[in-house]
Protein backbone atom coordinates (compact mmCIF):
# COMPACT_ATOMS: atom_id res chain seq x y z
CA UNK A 1 0.00 0.00 0.00
CA UNK A 2 1.26 3.51 -0.85
CA UNK A 3 2.36 5.70 2.05
CA UNK A 4 0.17 8.56 3.24
CA UNK A 5 1.22 11.74 5.01
CA UNK A 6 -1.27 12.69 7.74
CA UNK A 7 -2.02 16.35 8.45
CA UNK A 8 -3.94 17.28 11.60
CA UNK A 9 -5.58 20.70 11.86
CA UNK A 10 -5.87 22.53 15.19
CA UNK A 11 -8.31 25.41 14.85
CA UNK A 12 -10.17 25.29 18.18
CA UNK A 13 -13.68 24.12 18.92
CA UNK A 14 -16.55 25.14 16.61
CA UNK A 15 -18.69 27.96 17.99
CA UNK A 16 -21.72 25.70 17.59
CA UNK A 17 -20.59 23.65 20.62
CA UNK A 18 -21.43 25.43 23.88
CA UNK A 19 -19.12 25.63 26.87
CA UNK A 20 -15.76 26.43 25.29
CA UNK A 21 -13.67 29.58 24.89
CA UNK A 22 -12.21 30.97 21.67
CA UNK A 23 -8.72 30.11 22.89
CA UNK A 24 -9.54 26.53 23.98
CA UNK A 25 -7.24 24.22 22.03
CA UNK A 26 -8.77 20.97 20.84
CA UNK A 27 -5.54 18.95 20.74
CA UNK A 28 -4.74 19.08 24.46
CA UNK A 29 -8.33 19.09 25.75
CA UNK A 30 -8.79 16.18 28.20
CA UNK A 31 -10.85 13.04 27.74
CA UNK A 32 -11.05 9.94 29.95
CA UNK A 33 -8.89 11.55 32.60
CA UNK A 34 -5.27 11.83 31.47
CA UNK A 35 -5.84 11.35 27.75
CA UNK A 36 -6.15 14.30 25.35
CA UNK A 37 -8.10 14.55 22.11
CA UNK A 38 -5.00 14.45 19.88
CA UNK A 39 -4.03 11.06 21.38
CA UNK A 40 -6.90 9.32 19.59
CA UNK A 41 -6.21 10.20 15.93
CA UNK A 42 -2.45 9.96 16.44
CA UNK A 43 -2.75 6.42 17.78
CA UNK A 44 -5.04 5.54 14.86
CA UNK A 45 -2.40 6.67 12.35
CA UNK A 46 0.76 5.17 13.87
CA UNK A 47 0.81 2.32 11.32
CA UNK A 48 3.78 2.22 8.95
CA UNK A 49 1.49 3.02 6.02
CA UNK A 50 1.07 6.50 7.48
CA UNK A 51 4.67 7.57 7.11
CA UNK A 52 4.66 11.19 8.30
CA UNK A 53 2.44 13.10 10.71
CA UNK A 54 2.14 16.88 10.80
CA UNK A 55 0.02 19.29 12.83
CA UNK A 56 -1.12 22.62 11.42
CA UNK A 57 -1.80 25.03 14.29
CA UNK A 58 -3.72 28.29 14.15
CA UNK A 59 -1.41 31.06 15.34
CA UNK A 60 -3.53 31.73 18.44
CA UNK A 61 -2.62 28.23 19.67
CA UNK A 62 1.18 28.61 19.43
CA UNK A 63 1.50 28.07 23.16
CA UNK A 64 0.46 24.40 22.91
CA UNK A 65 3.28 23.40 20.54
CA UNK A 66 5.76 22.45 23.32
CA UNK A 67 3.05 20.34 24.97
CA UNK A 68 2.36 18.44 21.75
CA UNK A 69 6.04 17.81 21.06
CA UNK A 70 6.74 16.69 24.61
CA UNK A 71 3.97 14.10 24.37
CA UNK A 72 4.50 12.86 20.81
CA UNK A 73 8.01 14.06 19.89
CA UNK A 74 8.99 10.89 18.00
CA UNK A 75 5.72 10.51 16.08
CA UNK A 76 5.16 14.08 14.87
CA UNK A 77 7.37 15.13 11.96
CA UNK A 78 6.63 18.82 12.41
CA UNK A 79 4.16 21.33 13.83
CA UNK A 80 3.56 24.39 11.69
CA UNK A 81 1.97 27.78 12.32
CA UNK A 82 0.65 29.34 9.12
CA UNK A 83 1.64 32.97 9.64
CA UNK A 84 0.94 33.82 6.00
CA UNK A 85 -2.19 31.74 5.63
CA UNK A 86 -2.74 29.74 2.48
CA UNK A 87 0.59 30.67 0.90
CA UNK A 88 2.43 28.96 3.75
CA UNK A 89 0.13 25.97 3.45
CA UNK A 90 0.79 25.64 -0.27
CA UNK A 91 4.57 25.79 0.25
CA UNK A 92 4.26 23.19 2.98
CA UNK A 93 2.27 20.83 0.72
CA UNK A 94 4.87 21.04 -2.02
CA UNK A 95 7.60 19.99 0.45
CA UNK A 96 5.80 16.81 1.52
CA UNK A 97 7.26 13.75 -0.17
CA UNK A 98 4.19 11.50 0.02
CA UNK A 99 1.95 11.38 -3.02
CA UNK A 100 -1.19 10.81 -0.92
CA UNK A 101 -2.57 12.85 1.98
CA UNK A 102 -4.91 12.38 4.91
CA UNK A 103 -6.47 15.60 6.18
CA UNK A 104 -7.73 15.19 9.73
CA UNK A 105 -9.77 18.06 11.14
CA UNK A 106 -10.22 18.18 14.90
CA UNK A 107 -12.27 17.83 17.02
CA UNK A 108 -13.30 14.24 16.95
CA UNK A 109 -12.65 11.30 19.25
CA UNK A 110 -12.85 7.83 17.76
CA UNK A 111 -11.24 4.42 18.15
CA UNK A 112 -10.88 1.96 15.29
CA UNK A 113 -8.55 -0.77 14.12
CA UNK A 114 -5.96 0.73 11.69
CA UNK A 115 -5.86 -2.57 9.79
CA UNK A 116 -9.58 -2.16 8.99
CA UNK A 117 -8.81 1.26 7.50
CA UNK A 118 -5.83 0.04 5.50
CA UNK A 119 -7.83 -2.84 4.02
CA UNK A 120 -10.70 -0.50 3.10
CA UNK A 121 -8.34 2.00 1.49
CA UNK A 122 -6.84 -0.70 -0.70
CA UNK A 123 -10.32 -1.74 -1.87
CA UNK A 124 -11.92 1.70 -2.35
CA UNK A 125 -11.59 3.83 -5.48
CA UNK A 126 -12.20 7.55 -5.72
CA UNK A 127 -10.17 10.74 -5.92
CA UNK A 128 -11.69 12.11 -2.71
CA UNK A 129 -12.63 9.83 0.21
CA UNK A 130 -14.09 10.49 3.65
CA UNK A 131 -13.87 8.21 6.68
CA UNK A 132 -17.02 6.90 8.34
CA UNK A 133 -16.62 5.04 11.65
CA UNK A 134 -19.59 3.09 12.99
CA UNK A 135 -21.75 4.78 10.32
CA UNK A 136 -20.75 8.26 11.57
CA UNK A 137 -18.87 10.40 8.98
CA UNK A 138 -15.81 12.14 10.43
CA UNK A 139 -13.85 15.08 9.06
CA UNK A 140 -11.02 12.83 7.89
CA UNK A 141 -10.32 12.97 4.16
CA UNK A 142 -8.10 10.97 1.80
CA UNK A 143 -6.86 12.50 -1.47
CA UNK A 144 -3.81 12.99 -3.64
CA UNK A 145 -1.42 15.85 -3.01
CA UNK A 146 -1.62 16.70 -6.71
CA UNK A 147 -5.41 17.15 -6.53
CA UNK A 148 -5.23 19.49 -3.52
CA UNK A 149 -2.33 21.58 -4.83
CA UNK A 150 -4.02 21.91 -8.22
CA UNK A 151 -7.22 23.13 -6.62
CA UNK A 152 -5.40 25.68 -4.47
CA UNK A 153 -3.34 26.97 -7.39
CA UNK A 154 -6.45 27.42 -9.55
CA UNK A 155 -8.33 29.15 -6.76
CA UNK A 156 -5.50 31.60 -6.01
CA UNK A 157 -5.45 32.65 -9.66
CA UNK A 158 -9.14 33.55 -9.48
CA UNK A 159 -9.47 35.05 -5.99
CA UNK A 160 -7.63 37.60 -3.90
CA UNK A 161 -9.22 36.84 -0.54
CA UNK A 162 -6.86 34.28 1.01
CA UNK A 163 -8.85 34.08 4.22
CA UNK A 164 -11.92 32.74 2.42
CA UNK A 165 -9.82 30.13 0.62
CA UNK A 166 -9.58 27.89 3.68
CA UNK A 167 -13.33 28.12 4.14
CA UNK A 168 -13.82 27.18 0.52
CA UNK A 169 -11.47 24.20 0.70
CA UNK A 170 -12.96 22.74 3.84
CA UNK A 171 -16.62 23.58 3.30
CA UNK A 172 -16.94 23.16 -0.44
CA UNK A 173 -14.03 21.27 -1.99
CA UNK A 174 -13.99 18.59 0.70
CA UNK A 175 -17.76 18.10 0.63
CA UNK A 176 -18.20 17.34 -3.06
CA UNK A 177 -17.57 14.17 -5.06
CA UNK A 178 -16.95 12.21 -1.88
CA UNK A 179 -16.98 8.44 -1.47
CA UNK A 180 -17.23 7.09 2.06
CA UNK A 181 -14.81 4.58 3.57
CA UNK A 182 -16.91 2.68 6.09
CA UNK A 183 -15.21 0.82 8.93
CA UNK A 184 -16.32 -0.43 12.36
CA UNK A 185 -15.23 1.23 15.58
CA UNK A 186 -16.48 3.68 18.18
CA UNK A 187 -17.07 7.43 17.92
CA UNK A 188 -17.17 9.21 21.26
CA UNK A 189 -17.23 12.86 20.22
CA UNK A 190 -17.55 14.80 16.99
CA UNK A 191 -19.71 17.91 17.17
CA UNK A 192 -22.02 17.83 20.22
CA UNK A 193 -21.41 18.55 23.90
CA UNK A 194 -23.73 15.70 24.88
CA UNK A 195 -21.33 13.33 23.07
CA UNK A 196 -18.53 14.54 25.32
CA UNK A 197 -20.69 13.55 28.27
CA UNK A 198 -21.87 10.14 27.00
CA UNK A 199 -18.46 9.35 25.48
CA UNK A 200 -16.73 9.78 28.82
CA UNK A 201 -19.34 7.66 30.62
CA UNK A 202 -18.84 4.89 28.03
CA UNK A 203 -15.56 4.02 29.71
CA UNK A 204 -17.22 2.95 32.96
CA UNK A 205 -18.77 -0.13 31.34
CA UNK A 206 -16.05 -0.78 28.74
CA UNK A 207 -12.79 -0.61 30.66
CA UNK A 208 -11.74 -3.97 29.14
CA UNK A 209 -12.65 -3.05 25.56
CA UNK A 210 -9.87 -4.11 23.17
CA UNK A 211 -9.68 -0.75 21.40
CA UNK A 212 -9.37 1.04 24.74
CA UNK A 213 -6.66 -1.35 25.94
CA UNK A 214 -4.75 -0.78 22.67
CA UNK A 215 -4.97 2.98 23.28
CA UNK A 216 -3.58 2.54 26.80
CA UNK A 217 -0.73 0.42 25.48
CA UNK A 218 0.21 2.92 22.76
CA UNK A 219 0.16 5.90 25.13
CA UNK A 220 1.50 4.36 28.35
CA UNK A 221 4.95 5.92 27.99
CA UNK A 222 3.64 9.32 26.93
CA UNK A 223 1.09 10.07 29.62
CA UNK A 224 2.42 11.10 33.04
CA UNK A 225 1.16 8.94 35.86
CA UNK A 226 0.22 11.89 38.05
CA UNK A 227 -0.17 11.69 41.78
CA UNK A 228 -2.28 9.03 43.43
CA UNK A 229 -6.01 9.50 43.78
CA UNK A 230 -7.40 9.66 47.30
CA UNK A 231 -10.62 8.34 48.82
CA UNK A 232 -11.26 9.74 52.28
CA UNK A 233 -12.70 8.03 55.31
CA UNK A 234 -16.22 9.07 54.36
CA UNK A 235 -15.68 8.84 50.59
CA UNK A 236 -17.57 6.22 48.59
CA UNK A 237 -17.11 5.22 44.93
CA UNK A 238 -19.65 3.09 43.06
CA UNK A 239 -19.34 2.01 39.43
CA UNK A 240 -17.16 5.00 38.48
CA UNK A 241 -13.84 5.92 36.87
CA UNK A 242 -11.47 7.85 39.10
CA UNK A 243 -8.46 9.62 37.54
CA UNK A 244 -5.05 10.12 39.18
CA UNK A 245 -4.96 13.12 41.50
CA UNK A 246 -8.69 13.13 42.27
CA UNK A 247 -9.80 13.39 45.90
CA UNK A 248 -13.10 11.93 47.04
CA UNK A 249 -14.59 12.77 50.43
CA UNK A 250 -18.20 12.45 49.29
CA UNK A 251 -20.31 9.98 47.27
CA UNK A 252 -19.65 9.25 43.58
CA UNK A 253 -21.78 6.89 41.47
CA UNK A 254 -21.72 6.05 37.75
CA UNK A 255 -19.47 9.03 37.04
CA UNK A 256 -16.09 9.94 35.57
CA UNK A 257 -13.86 12.09 37.77
CA UNK A 258 -10.87 13.81 36.14
CA UNK A 259 -7.46 14.73 37.63
CA UNK A 260 -7.23 17.27 40.46
CA UNK A 261 -11.00 17.20 41.09
CA UNK A 262 -12.06 17.36 44.74
CA UNK A 263 -15.46 16.07 45.88
CA UNK A 264 -15.98 17.43 49.39
CA UNK A 265 -17.68 15.75 52.34
CA UNK A 266 -21.37 14.94 51.99
CA UNK A 267 -21.35 15.97 48.31
CA UNK A 268 -23.06 13.60 45.85
CA UNK A 269 -22.06 13.15 42.20
CA UNK A 270 -24.25 10.77 40.17
CA UNK A 271 -24.29 10.06 36.41
CA UNK A 272 -21.92 12.95 35.81
CA UNK A 273 -18.59 13.94 34.28
CA UNK A 274 -16.48 16.30 36.40
CA UNK A 275 -13.47 17.51 34.44
CA UNK A 276 -10.09 18.80 35.61
CA UNK A 277 -9.53 21.03 38.64
CA UNK A 278 -13.14 21.54 39.70
CA UNK A 279 -13.64 21.62 43.46
CA UNK A 280 -17.13 20.59 44.56
CA UNK A 281 -18.37 22.04 47.88
CA UNK A 282 -19.89 20.26 50.86
CA UNK A 283 -23.47 18.97 50.68
CA UNK A 284 -23.66 19.76 46.96
CA UNK A 285 -25.71 17.45 44.71
CA UNK A 286 -24.77 16.92 41.05
CA UNK A 287 -26.72 14.61 38.73
CA UNK A 288 -26.76 14.09 34.94
CA UNK A 289 -24.24 16.89 34.46
CA UNK A 290 -20.98 17.63 32.69
CA UNK A 291 -18.69 20.29 34.17
CA UNK A 292 -15.88 21.36 31.83
CA UNK A 293 -12.37 22.05 33.19
CA UNK A 294 -11.52 24.88 35.55
CA UNK A 295 -8.22 26.39 34.36
CA UNK A 296 -7.96 29.27 36.82
CA UNK A 297 -6.06 28.98 40.10
CA UNK A 298 -8.47 27.14 42.36
CA UNK A 299 -7.77 26.99 46.07
CA UNK A 300 -11.41 27.14 47.17
CA UNK A 301 -14.66 25.60 45.96
CA UNK A 302 -15.61 26.90 42.53
CA UNK A 303 -18.83 24.88 42.94
CA UNK A 304 -20.19 26.19 46.23
CA UNK A 305 -21.56 24.34 49.25
CA UNK A 306 -25.19 23.19 49.25
CA UNK A 307 -25.62 23.74 45.50
CA UNK A 308 -27.97 21.54 43.45
CA UNK A 309 -27.01 20.90 39.82
CA UNK A 310 -28.99 18.79 37.33
CA UNK A 311 -31.92 16.48 37.92
CA UNK A 312 -32.78 12.82 38.31
CA UNK A 313 -34.74 12.41 35.08
CA UNK A 314 -33.19 12.33 31.59
CA UNK A 315 -35.94 14.48 30.06
CA UNK A 316 -35.85 17.93 28.47
CA UNK A 317 -33.91 20.07 25.99
CA UNK A 318 -32.10 23.35 26.35
CA UNK A 319 -33.97 26.27 24.81
CA UNK A 320 -30.91 27.80 23.12
CA UNK A 321 -29.08 24.58 22.21
CA UNK A 322 -31.77 21.92 21.63
CA UNK A 323 -29.50 19.89 19.32
CA UNK A 324 -26.56 20.02 21.72
CA UNK A 325 -28.07 19.76 25.21
CA UNK A 326 -30.93 17.30 25.72
CA UNK A 327 -31.96 14.21 27.70
CA UNK A 328 -32.00 16.39 30.79
CA UNK A 329 -28.25 17.05 30.68
CA UNK A 330 -26.98 20.10 32.58
CA UNK A 331 -23.82 21.70 31.16
CA UNK A 332 -21.36 23.97 32.97
CA UNK A 333 -18.77 25.56 30.69
CA UNK A 334 -15.07 26.18 31.20
CA UNK A 335 -14.09 28.13 34.34
CA UNK A 336 -17.57 28.26 35.82
CA UNK A 337 -18.29 29.17 39.42
CA UNK A 338 -21.50 28.41 41.27
CA UNK A 339 -22.51 30.27 44.44
CA UNK A 340 -23.36 28.60 47.70
CA UNK A 341 -26.92 27.22 47.68
CA UNK A 342 -27.45 27.95 43.96
CA UNK A 343 -29.72 25.62 41.95
CA UNK A 344 -29.23 24.67 38.30
CA UNK A 345 -32.09 22.61 36.92
CA UNK A 346 -31.90 19.91 34.24
CA UNK A 347 -31.17 20.81 30.60
CA UNK A 348 -29.71 24.15 31.71
CA UNK A 349 -26.48 25.68 30.46
CA UNK A 350 -24.10 27.86 32.45
CA UNK A 351 -21.57 29.50 30.15
CA UNK A 352 -17.87 30.12 30.82
CA UNK A 353 -16.54 32.87 33.07
CA UNK A 354 -19.79 34.02 34.65
CA UNK A 355 -18.89 36.09 37.73
CA UNK A 356 -20.53 35.26 41.05
CA UNK A 357 -22.06 38.73 41.24
CA UNK A 358 -24.06 37.91 38.10
CA UNK A 359 -25.34 34.63 39.55
CA UNK A 360 -26.05 35.41 43.20
CA UNK A 361 -29.17 37.56 42.63
CA UNK A 362 -30.78 34.79 40.52
CA UNK A 363 -30.54 31.93 43.04
CA UNK A 364 -31.83 29.46 40.41
CA UNK A 365 -31.27 28.65 36.74
CA UNK A 366 -34.52 27.13 35.59
CA UNK A 367 -34.99 24.06 33.41
CA UNK A 368 -33.78 24.51 29.82
CA UNK A 369 -32.46 28.04 30.39
CA UNK A 370 -29.00 29.29 29.38
CA UNK A 371 -26.95 31.96 31.10
CA UNK A 372 -23.92 33.69 29.62
CA UNK A 373 -21.21 35.95 30.92
CA UNK A 374 -22.18 39.48 29.89
CA UNK A 375 -18.75 39.90 28.27
CA UNK A 376 -19.22 36.74 26.15
CA UNK A 377 -22.95 36.78 25.48
CA UNK A 378 -22.75 37.86 21.85
CA UNK A 379 -19.99 35.36 21.04
CA UNK A 380 -21.88 32.33 22.33
CA UNK A 381 -25.33 33.00 20.95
Amino acid sequence: MTDYSVIFFENGFPHTIPGFLDDTAVSIFPFWGNFTIIDFPLVSFLHNCFSERYIIVHKKFKKIIPVLFSRWKNEIRDILVLENGIKDFLLFLKRIQSRLLILCFLPHIALFDPEELINSLSETRGELLKLSVDKIPLHIYFLSKKLLIGFIDDYIKQHNDEKSLFDYIFRDFLTRRIDLIKIPGNVFFSDKIIQLYSGNLWLIHNIKNKLFLDLVKQTSERIPDGKNSFIGEHGHIKNSFLSPGAEIEGYVENSVIFPEVIISKKAKVINSVIMNNNIIGRNTSIQNTIILPFYEENNVHNIGDNAVIGGKTAIGRNNDFPDQIYNGLAVLGINTTVPRGFKIEQSSYLGPYIPLKQLKPLKILKKGVSLYSKKMENKEK
